[in-house]
């Protein structure tokens, strides 16, 4: 984004409403004409609450896939996947024959170059923690029997939850204690959504090791970890470099 998103205190500083020429002067390369079209709805001007509310969300996307959807190059996600792209902040890592290879096309191109701005800025604010899977947050509610039932649903992130009826949660064929904990978990779930803070993890535990090798994409190590009798996440920290060797 611009220099001054960063600056402490600038969004409070800003006028209400928020005219274009004060957004593109705090959003820099990060200025999306689509976006603001969108929320002044041709008006030219924007409530305050609301600018800095699409920023905020944008800023906590769920998972890689929506915040490329925000930019609008989500056809990306398996190519930059295959890369080990894992959060916004990884493509600014990536190596310029690296981003040739993906072959952007002439809007795409344009799109990337602001998503790159953004990723630079999210790093540059320490917002650079991977979203949290729905398989880790399942397993946090002792829920992880439900993952198959969930993605056969089009659940691909915990976020997608909200969207599930109740008849939609009977086909999961849930037990009488996995019922009360999911009730428990959904309406948690929705409280951090409504804050707008879609990386909080306030009920947290430690995963196992297979489901936190899995959003780094080392799940190939955990039968050879499992060889060293590494068994749970601080065992690593009983590994020299020999081994890891």
């Amino acid at each position: 984004m611009g220099a001054g998103a960063s600056a402490p205190g600038a969004f409070e500083r800003l006028p209400d409403p928020v005219d274009e020429s004060t957004a593109m002067a705090l959003l820099g390369k990060c200025f999306d004409r689509a976006d603001w079209e969108t929320i002044t709805q041709g008006t030219g001007k924007v409530a305050k609450d609301t600018f800095i509310t699409t920023i905020t969300v944008r800023n906590h996307a769920p998972s890689l896939r929506a915040w490329l959807e925000f930019w609008r190059i989500d056809e990306l996600l398996e190519t930059l996947e295959s890369l080990d792209v894992m959060s916004p902040t990884d493509i600014a890592l990536l190596e310029e024959k690296e981003v040739h290879k993906i072959g952007l096309k002439t809007v795409q191109k344009l799109h990337w170059q602001k998503a790159l701005a953004h990723g630079k800025y999210l790093e540059s604010i320490h917002f650079d923690k991977p979203p949290s899977p729905l398989y880790l947050w399942l397993e946090t509610w002792r829920l992880e029997r439900l993952q198959k039932g969930l993605f056969d649903l089009g659940c691909d992130v915990k976020e997608d939850l909200i969207d599930l009826t109740e008849a939609d949660a009977a086909l999961l064929n849930m037990k009488l204690l996995e019922e009360r904990r999911w009730k428990q978990a959904t309406s948690q779930l929705l409280k951090v959504i409504r804050n707008y803070d879609f990386n909080d993890n306030t009920r947290c535990s430690t995963p196992c090791l297979k489901t936190w090798l899995e959003p780094l994409k080392l799940e190939e190590l955990d039968e050879p970890l499992k060889m060293l009798g590494v068994v749970e996440l601080s065992d690593l920290s009983d590994m020299d470099d020999r081994e890891l060797a």
